[in-house]
C-alpha cells in the first residue's frame, strides 16, 4: 500500500469531518481505512478503493443507521462483507453488543483483524452461512447494507429479532418493487423508507425500517 503523507491524512480527517458533521472521531476510522487499503490490495473486500470513495460510500452510508440504533442494544450485522455497516456503527457506538455474520472466510478474517487493532469489545465475528429459519440470538436490531432483497433478508432477520426488535437495511432510492413484494406475504409489518443522499456521490439512497 502507498503510504500516505501528514497532507493527504488531514485532507482525508477533514473530508471526514465534512460529510459526518464532525460527530464522530477519526482516529478509529483512519486505522479501519488503512487496514481496508492494505487488505483490498491482496483480497477483494470492495470494489470501492479510493480513500475519499470509502469515507463517503462505506463509512458514512454506515453511519445514517446510528439514530435509529439502541444506545446500549445488541445488533445484529447480517452479511457483513467487510465490516458494513456493523463496524461503525460499534465505533459510533460503542457500548453497543455487536454480533457480525459473514460467509466469506476471507471477509470474516478481515472483519476480526480490524476489531482485533482497533480494540473494540463486545463484537462477536461469525464466519457462517445464515439460512432462512435460523437463529444466532435475540437482538434489538438487525442490519444489513443491500445485499438480500427484502424478503430474503426478513426470512433471515424474523428469528434473530427480540420483542419489538427492527430490521433496519440499507437501499437504492426506489426500493418500491421489494417493499411492495415484502407487503405481499407479510402483510401486518410495518415498513418505512426514509431518504437520505451521500452529498459529494449525488445520490440519493434508502434506509428501510421493518418492525
Amino acid at each position: 500500500m502507498k503510504l500516505l503523507n501528514k497532507l493527504e491524512i488531514k485532507r482525508f480527517e477533514k473530508l471526514f469531518h465534512e460529510i459526518t458533521d464532525d460527530a464522530y472521531r477519526f482516529e478509529q476510522f483512519w486505522e479501519y481505512l488503512r487496514l481496508l487499503l492494505k487488505w483490498n490490495e491482496k483480497i477483494n473486500l470492495t470494489a470501492i478503493r479510493g480513500p475519499d470513495e470509502i469515507i463517503e460510500g462505506h463509512f458514512y452510508d454506515s453511519l445514517v443507521l446510528v439514530p435509529y440504533i439502541s444506545k446500549r442494544g445488541k445488533v445484529l450485522d447480517i452479511g457483513s462483507g467487510p465490516g458494513f455497516p456493523g463496524i461503525p456503527i460499534k465505533i459510533a457506538l460503542p457500548e453497543v453488543s455487536l454480533t457480525v455474520v459473514e460467509a466469506n472466510k476471507k471477509k470474516a478474517d478481515f472483519i476480526t483483524e480490524v476489531v482485533r487493532r482497533l480494540r473494540l469489545d463486545s463484537v462477536r465475528v461469525l464466519n457462517h452461512y445464515l439460512k432462512p429459519g435460523e437463529s444466532v440470538g435475540s437482538f434489538d436490531q438487525n442490519v444489513s447494507r443491500g445485499t438480500f432483497r427484502l424478503i430474503e433478508l426478513w426470512g433471515l432477520a424474523r428469528h434473530n429479532l427480540g420483542h419489538g426488535g427492527k430490521l433496519l437495511t440499507l437501499k437504492g432510492a426506489d426500493p418500491g418493487d421489494e417493499i411492495q413484494e415484502l407487503k405481499g406475504i407479510y402483510p401486518a409489518l410495518n415498513v418505512t423508507p426514509i431518504l437520505y443522499r451521500l452529498p459529494r456521490l449525488c445520490k440519493t439512497r434508502s434506509i428501510i425500517v421493518i418492525e
